[in-house]
């Protein structure tokens, strides 16, 4: 989703991209935020901000794309690495 989001922002479609990212949050994220939380505490808040908080504002707020890239980025960053700690 939050790749869907970025695809979207490269249209100009703001609303779309800020629709996806939550969408990824609630549908997505919430669901291994508990088991995450179990295995690396700072991870999960980490990406949790970054999602939604940082992502989302930046998409809100029209920030430049490089920006949003990059926050992109770090926040996949941090769910490969979410996953490499549930398939331990």
């Amino acid at each position: 989703m939050l790749d869907k989001a970025i695809t979207e922002l490269n249209k100009g479609n703001y609303t779309g991209a800020s629709e996806l990212v939550d969408i990824a949050y609630i549908d997505n994220y919430e669901y291994i935020e508990d088991p995450l939380k179990e295995l690396d505490k700072d991870l999960m808040e980490e990406t949790e901000v970054m999602i939604r908080e940082d992502f989302a504002s930046a998409i809100e707020d029209k920030k430049p794309l490089d920006e949003i890239n990059t926050l992109h980025t770090n926040i996949e960053s941090n769910l490969e690495m979410a996953e490499k700690l549930f398939k331990q």
